[in-house]
């Protein structure tokens, strides 16, 4: 059996692992990757995006014409709020929301930051040799943190806020930034991307369709034994469920 997009978030366990990443301090956003096919317009992003049930992300998925855009992926929010709230799906009064929350709101909200580290490399191989890498230097100092396939050719590792250091958002915002690019140089890992670490960054969610591949999360053994057959739905599918 082919398994479509479609049919994948068609899957209620599939949505349930996906908004299970998001809770109510989360946001969701949805991102259309630029792969050379969209000539005449730019790639549609649709920020602000509160999808804590699956019956609401559904409504997303509708409001938004999610499968209409067959490469729009769901990214969730480094930045953690006091509960995220609920934009209007009225195009004028979503506007006006957005522009409050982009224009410093979503900082009045703003409780916490993920260290989101990303590994972008050439060939999936030289990011799992970074990966494992950065994976035995967190080990070294005991951080608790998760690891998944990004859907391209690399790797996500995430360690939540609540083990970070309980200092103002903006300031820890501004360390990960410059711990990443320390661990980049000093460590070695060259495939690390730190050219983008700002207050709003967002990663890739587990668990999500990637021009036919699955963004899935990695536990010690598939990260060391990493093969590329298991992030193909069909795999996924049958050994995840």
């Amino acid at each position: 059996m082919e398994i479509t997009r479609e049919y994948w978030y068609s899957q209620t366990y599939i949505l349930l692992e996906i908004i299970k990443q998001f809770g109510a301090g989360k946001e969701m956003t949805f991102i259309e990757k630029q792969d050379g096919t969209i000539k005449d317009r730019k790639p549609k992003v649709i920020r602000c995006i509160n999808a804590g049930t699956i019956d609401y992300l559904k409504k997303n998925f509708e409001a938004f014409r999610f499968f209409q855009f067959p490469n729009f992926n769901i990214y969730f929010s480094l930045a953690n709020y006091d509960r995220m709230p609920q934009f209007s799906f009225a195009p004028v009064e979503r506007a006006k929301q957005y522009a409050l929350w982009s224009s410093g709101g979503y900082r009045k909200k703003a409780i916490g930051y993920d260290w989101g580290v990303d590994i972008d490399a050439e060939t999936w191989q030289e990011g799992l040799k970074d990966t494992l890498k950065l994976k035995t230097l967190f080990d070294q100092y005991r951080l608790p943190y998760s690891v998944k396939w990004s859907g391209h050719k690399g790797f996500h590792f995430l360690i939540g806020y609540k083990w970070l250091p309980q200092i103002p958002f903006a300031k820890l915002v501004v360390m990960l930034s410059e711990l990443t690019t320390m661990i980049r140089s000093i460590d070695g890992i060259e495939n690390i991307d730190d050219t983008i670490i700002d207050e709003r960054r967002v990663l890739k969610a587990g668990y999500t369709w990637d021009r036919g591949l699955i963004t899935l999360p990695l536990d010690d053994c598939q990260t060391a034994k990493f093969d590329p057959v298991m992030i193909q739905p069909e795999w996924v599918i049958k050994n995840i469920k």
